[in-house]
């Protein structure tokens, strides 16, 4: 098993330490008696900590807020885009660094005004120091910007009145070369404000000058001076651009062909009386293009003689048919009658003394000759003298050609077709009807069937309005037709047409058309009551009148029912 061994005697003893023994009595401190005022110490100081730390916040958030109120004011004062700063333009702006410098400090003054300490108000201080440094530095650049565009947009303006200036006085070489000089001292006196370089200053001094001459040289162009706009491009040339030059060049050999045409023209103008002899001098001319262009001129000057004679026999005319009107053809005075063509006083003697066929009112086949003409030959219809075919037009036909003449002669050819469309549709219409029936509509058909076929226009004509009166529209073309194919076509039986006081002979009645139907056929009985019925209603009795009542009155009365 096992053995415990054993040591022997005891080998440890107790003994005094030597320099372990009991001094005088411990004093306070060693229990500890300076830890209440080192305990204090520490409380103070911590407090205090506290409160400046708490203080430095609330220094911050003042003048946190304090600059969020500057910032906030310098942002709309700057940036509004209706009333900021930095919207103003030109000369307006010029001002801008004092007044919104002075802005500036009364509102950062209030803000100022609005802390709580000294500490604050310094702080502030100087953020605003520095933040009015920065606004200032921003708006006299603004304003550097717009005093150069306002420097630039007065000097362009500037350049252009003298410019202009010059050009006005096309003809007056002293007035240009001060407007020259006025332009070179603007131009020198900006370049030297803005910094700009001699070649700069030099090519726009070129660009103003080439402006002026090339102004002032269309302007003599278009006063149609061509011999003083070459003379003036000769002397200035070498201070004209380039392009322009080419332009300039083209636009003055128009001008010279154009102003020596009319020198040629007017020479030969005074010294020849006839066209003929006018275009033979104009032909003479060397020059391609003057002689081309005179010839147009010289025909375009007799035209303008010719048509301004026209005028002077058309108001004579009417001068004398007043005169006839009020005492007869005596009344003209000699001197007037002189001065008219033989058909045009012929035509007056028949309209002061108007014979059978000037009492039977309109004469058809001359307004449909001459309606005819104003839709198919415009120009030369605005030379016809209507006055000549007076007494061959009633009142409302002759009001009606002259309406249109005066539309075709002042260039209103819209306001003529309109007068004219109604006539051609019916025309276009009846001819085609009365060409199925082998009839010929030609201007150039016997007098008898041209008076024929213009009764015929007349009476389709009067259908067509009563339809339009009836319908408050008008008619179509193949509603024309219709009419036009119905009056051709649709017989008419006379009751007792020999035998009258027209036609004597043995009594028998006639089936007819619209077309063929005479005067000489209708009886004495039936002209009779006729032309009761026409006086009744106030309508001119004549010979047309007459028929086209009696034919509308017995279509009527033979219409199938």
């Amino acid at each position: 098993m096992p053995v415990v061994r054993k040591f022997g005697q005891r080998k440890v003893v107790t003994q005094v330490r030597p320099s372990a023994r009991a001094t005088n009595a411990p004093g306070p401190e060693v229990f500890g008696a300076q830890l209440g005022a080192t305990l204090s110490a520490i409380g103070t100081a911590g407090f205090e900590q506290v409160i400046k730390q708490e203080r430095q916040k609330a220094d911050e958030l003042a003048l946190l807020q304090a600059n969020n109120k500057l910032a906030s004011w310098e942002a709309k004062r700057l940036l509004d885009p209706d009333t900021g700063a930095l919207t103003i333009k030109g000369e307006n702006s010029f001002e801008l660094p004092e007044l919104v410098g002075g802005e500036f400090d009364q509102v950062a003054g209030e803000i100022a005004d609005g802390l709580s300490t000294d500490r604050q108000r310094e702080a502030f201080e100087r953020a605003r120091s520095v933040r009015k440094q920065r606004l200032d530095l921003q708006l006299r650049r603004h304003v550097f910007t717009e005093m150069q565009v306002f420097d630039e947009q007065e000097t362009n303006a500037s350049i252009a009145n003298d410019v202009n200036d010059a050009i006005a006085h096309a003809g007056d070489a002293e007035h240009i070369s001060e407007a020259l000089a006025r332009i070179d001292l603007v131009i020198t006196d900006h370049s030297r404000r803005q910094g700009i370089s001699t070649e700069a200053t030099d090519q726009r001094r070129a660009t103003a000058r080439s402006a002026v001459h090339t102004g002032v040289i269309e302007r003599l162009l278009a006063q149609r001076q061509d011999l003083k706009a070459r003379a003036y491009f000769d002397e200035t040339r070498d201070q004209i651009s380039g392009s322009q030059q080419a332009q300039l060049e083209r636009a003055m050999e128009i001008g010279s062909v154009r102003g020596e045409s009319q020198r040629q023209t007017d020479q030969i103008m005074l010294e020849t009386e006839t066209q003929t002899e006018a275009l033979a001098r104009a032909r003479e001319i060397t020059d391609p293009a003057v002689r081309d262009a005179t010839v147009d001129r010289v025909r375009q000057r007799f035209a303008r003689l010719k048509q301004q004679s026209l005028e002077d026999r058309e108001a004579l005319m009417i001068e004398a048919a007043n005169q006839i009107d009020a005492g007869g053809l005596d009344s003209v005075p000699p001197g007037t009658l002189s001065r008219l063509m033989p058909a045009e006083r012929q035509s007056l003697k028949r309209y002061a003394d108007p014979g059978p066929v000037e009492k039977a009112g309109t004469n058809w086949a001359t307004y449909a000759q001459l309606m005819n003409q104003a839709g198919t030959d415009h120009l030369a219809f605005a030379e016809v003298n209507l006055h000549k075919y007076r007494h061959l037009l009633a009142d409302a036909e002759f009001k009606q050609l002259l309406g249109i003449q005066r539309s075709v002669r002042d260039g209103e050819r819209n306001t003529a077709t309109k007068e004219l469309a109604s006539f051609s549709t019916i025309k276009l219409e009846a001819d085609r009807s009365l060409g199925v029936m082998g009839i010929d509509t030609s201007m150039s058909s016997s007098n008898k069937e041209r008076d024929k076929v213009a009764r015929f226009y007349r009476r389709v004509t009067d259908q067509v309005e009563l339809l339009k009166q009836l319908t408050g529209k008008s008619p179509t073309p193949l509603e024309v037709r219709a009419i036009s194919d119905d009056i051709l076509m649709t017989p008419i039986t006379i009751e007792g047409s020999f035998g009258g006081f027209f036609r004597p002979g043995p009594v028998r009645d006639l089936t007819t058309t619209a077309f063929a139907i005479e005067i000489g056929d209708i009886s004495a009985a039936n002209r009779t009551l006729v032309e009761d019925r026409l006086r009744a209603n106030g309508v001119a009795v004549t010979d047309d009148s007459v028929m086209n009542a009696f034919i509308n009155w017995q279509r009527s009365i033979q219409a199938p029912r």
